[in-house]
C-alpha cells in the first residue's frame, strides 16, 4: 500500500506526517549547514541552505517521495577540506541526528503534556505523536553506520581504516545494505521497532519527570 492512499483513509494523519517530516528533515539539514559553518565551512550557509526552505534542502524528488511513499531525505553541500579540526566532519554529521533526537524529546514532552492537560485536543496530539515517531525514525536511520547516512562519517572517524575503503567498493556496499534495509522485512521491521521503543522510552521518561512535579 502506498503512503499516498492514506490521504483518502485518514487525511488528518497524512497531513500531519507530511508536515512534520518535511519540517524535521529541513531542520536536520539546517543543523548540518550551521554546524559546518561553525567548524569553518560556510559553503552551505552561503548558498542558502541555512534557511529551512524545503525546495532547496530536500528538493522536488524528495518532496514527491514524501507525498507518495511517506519517506524523505535532504542534503547540504559540505567541503571537508575547509573544516578546521580532525573531528569536525563527524560533528557536522552528528548535528543532524542529534537535532532529530532533540525534536523527538520535545514532541514527546508535548505529547505527554497534551494528554494530561488537554486530552480532547486530538489534532494537536496527532501532530505531536507523528513528530515523535518521525524524529525517532530519522535519528536512528541517520545514525546507521552505512553510507550515505550520517553514521558512516562518525564510524569512519572512530575507525580510521574505514576512510581507506575505495569509493567503488563503498558504493557497492551502500546499495547492498540499503537494499537489505528497505527490501527485507526483518531489517526494516527492526528499525521501526527500535524507533517505537525509543519513542516509548522518551514518553515514559517524560511522563515520569512531569508526574514528579
Amino acid at each position: 500500500m502506498l503512503f499516498a492512499e492514506l490521504l483518502m483513509r485518514d487525511p488528518a494523519r497524512f497531513a500531519a506526517w507530511v508536515t512534520v517530516v518535511a519540517f524535521s528533515v529541513c531542520l536536520h539539514e539546517t543543523a548540518h549547514a550551521w554546524a559546518a559553518w561553525q567548524q569553518g565551512d560556510d559553503t552551505a550557509v552561503r548558498n542558502g541552505f541555512g534557511d529551512m526552505d524545503p525546495r532547496r534542502l530536500m528538493g522536488w524528488p524528495s518532496l514527491l517521495a514524501l507525498v507518495i511513499l511517506g519517506i524523505a531525505w535532504g542534503a547540504v553541500p559540505v567541503v571537508p577540506a575547509r573544516l578546521r579540526r580532525p573531528w569536525s566532519a563527524a560533528w557536522v554529521s552528528l548535528a543532524g541526528p542529534l537535532t532529530n533526537l532533540l525534536l523527538a524529546v520535545l514532541f514527546g514532552v508535548g505529547s505527554v503534556l497534551t494528554g494530561q492537560l488537554a486530552p480532547n485536543a486530538e489534532p494537536v496530539a496527532l501532530v505531536l505523536r507523528c513528530g515523535l515517531e518521525a524524529n525517532c525514525l530519522l535519528a536512528l536511520f541517520n545514525l546507521l553506520p552505512v553510507p550515505p547516512f550520517d553514521g558512516w562519517t562518525v564510524a569512519a572517524f572512530v575507525v580510521p581504516p574505514l576512510r581507506a575503503v575505495h569509493p567503488d567498493r563503498l558504493s557497492l556496499a551502500s546499495w547492498v545494505l540499503l537494499t537489505v534495509l528497505f527490501v527485507f522485512p526483518p531489517a526494516s521491521q527492526f528499525i521501526w521497532s527500535s524507533a517505537g521503543a525509543l519513542a516509548y522510552g522518551i514518553t515514559h521518561a517524560a511522563g515520569t519527570v512531569i508526574g514528579s512535579f
